[in-house]
């Protein structure tokens, strides 16, 4: 039964005992003068998702009200995931393993073939016999060099002006926006936020989770804490943050990921078992229409704008039926502790910040989702989800949504900032180790 105005309101009230005014706004810079902005006041109710959409209370889950009678009654753990009956693990969605595994080789043979064609081309016959035309090939690369150097710099100031005005946006900016005729009304969405952590410091989680409740339609989100079954101390956190968090926000769960055979740990096999099971709960269970859920994944340390989840609500009810072909790409940066890590690490995830700012920013490129994402649940159910047999999941699960959906699938930019922290060791050789573990990681998921 949906809870009366004074239900709600109380609700509401439950960020500020006492009903005393609010601590004013707390900003993190990022970079070029951008700012996450974290604030304490309560979001404001909408009138419809009190009266007609509410995350109904029931077993595996929370509502707003309160932690003490919660716990007696439930304790958030979500078990029950929807089957993969139909999925055929000798293919990633029609594309045979055999010629995956072709493909996965290309790109060394493209680095070698170029490296001997230069060394032994080039050098031996080439520069020997026509230095004129190797001049000529040499210039060539100079001059696409320096096009290319200032269409980055360029995109990236534009990637910036653009990240600075949606930065001031009011907090009901997007809620105000006009939309074509027909659209999904904005009060209708529900966001579906999964957290894969393993073993992650609760300060660490709660850095993150205080910036979903503070986003301006924090009644529409559904936070879903996926744990995993091998970490012991994985129900104790749980527990402890939905007993802190489940008021602030539209609905709180988790889930114990366990690792079966065939499966690879990781955050893709992480992220595939929460969304079966938010998918079951919302949609099976709740009926709630699944077009109206969107998906969100992003890492234990992520940092999200106040207005972020606003914006992919509007950018996703604007879209029509292209909704169900797209991720919505905030621009990912590794600012928020990249004073706090060697200069070489430092150096590494700036220019890194810089250069994904420039790539949503251009209007040529062609981006790939990087780490924290949006999409419809729709389409992560035509792609049958996450791919638990690998370990990277952003650009494997883009392909993988192409693949099912016969390449209809595009990448949607969103001007608005998502910081996550740079890796950091024990001390600076141990930063160091990670920063350069990582990358090798990121190369090898570029194969996967």
């Amino acid at each position: 039964m949906a809870p009366s105005q004074d239900d709600a309101h109380a609700a509401a009230g439950s960020f500020f005992p006492g009903g005393g005014a609010a601590k004013g706004p707390e900003r993190t810079p990022l970079l070029g003068g951008v700012s996450l902005l974290t604030t304490t006041t309560p979001p404001p109710m909408s009138n419809y998702i009190i009266q007609n959409r509410k995350f109904p209370e029931g077993v595996g889950h929370t509502l707003r009200s309160s932690v003490e009678a919660q716990r007696e009654a439930q304790h958030g753990l979500l078990e029950d995931a929807e089957g993969t009956t139909g999925v055929d693990n000798e293919s990633c969605c029609g594309v045979e393993q055999s010629a995956y595994k072709v493909l996965a080789r290309l790109p060394a043979l493209h680095t070698y073939g170029t490296l001997a064609f230069f060394l032994y081309f080039g050098h031996y016959w080439l520069l020997m016999q026509r230095p004129d035309v190797a001049v000529g090939i040499v210039g060539c690369f100079m001059l696409y060099g320096v096009v290319r150097f200032w269409m980055m710099w360029g995109a990236a100031f534009h990637g910036l002006n653009l990240l600075q005005k949606n930065d001031s946006r009011s907090p009901n900016y997007w809620q105000q926006q006009k939309r074509p005729l027909g659209s999904l009304e904005f009060g209708s969405i529900w966001h579906a936020i999964i957290v894969p952590n393993y073993k992650e410091p609760i300060s660490k989680l709660r850095q993150t989770l205080d910036t979903i409740a503070s986003q301006t339609i924090a009644h529409q989100i559904v936070i879903c804490m996926g744990m995993e079954s091998r970490d012991p101390t994985a129900h104790e956190v749980a527990l402890q943050l939905q007993s802190e968090y489940a008021h602030k926000v539209g609905g709180f769960c988790y889930t114990a990921h366990p690792l079966v055979e065939g499966e690879v740990a990781g955050k893709s096999s992480n992220e595939n078992w929460a969304a079966r099971c938010v998918k079951r709960l919302m949609v099976d269970k709740m009926r709630i229409n699944p077009d109206h859920v969107v998906l969100t994944v992003c890492d234990a340390d992520s940092f999200f704008h106040p207005n972020h989840f606003a914006y992919v609500t509007h950018a996703y009810c604007s879209d029509g039926e292209d909704r169900f072909h797209r991720f919505y790409l905030g621009v990912t940066n590794f600012m928020p502790n990249v004073c706090h890590v060697p200069a070489i690490c430092s150096t590494r995830y700036t220019v890194l910040s810089v250069g994904r700012m420039a790539e949503l920013g251009s209007p040529v490129s062609s981006p790939f989702p990087l780490a924290i994402y949006s999409l419809s649940l729709r389409l992560a159910q035509k792609a049958a989800y996450w791919d638990p047999s690998v370990i990277p999941e952003d650009w494997h699960m883009y392909f993988r949504c192409i693949f099912a959906d016969q390449g209809k699938v595009s990448c949607s930019r969103l001007m608005v900032t998502v910081g996550t922290e740079a890796v950091e060791g024990s001390g600076y050789a141990d930063t160091v180790k990670e920063c350069y573990q990582q990358s090798v990681r990121w190369q090898w998921g570029a194969v996967d």
